[in-house]
């Protein structure tokens, strides 16, 4: 059987923040790549570079993993 932090982690009702809907994007222990992205903007001087460079990385990643395929 296959147990994810989230499956593990949901049955501590003290300590886990479910998140009740799409409002709360930025709340909780499950949260929006986007949101992820906008907290690294708001909270870091050169947010907008590290998302790019991020990003960048990112694609670098999905190509060289289609070219293997």
């Amino acid at each position: 059987m296959h147990l994810t932090n989230y499956s593990i982690n949901s049955k501590n009702k003290g300590v886990f923040q479910f998140n009740k809907n799409l409002d709360e994007v930025d709340a909780g222990h499950k949260r929006t790549f986007t949101s992820v992205l906008e907290w690294i903007q708001q909270n870091f001087d050169d947010g907008k570079r590290k998302i790019d460079k991020m990003m960048h990385q990112i694609e670098q990643i999905i190509v060289r993993t289609m070219c293997t395929v």
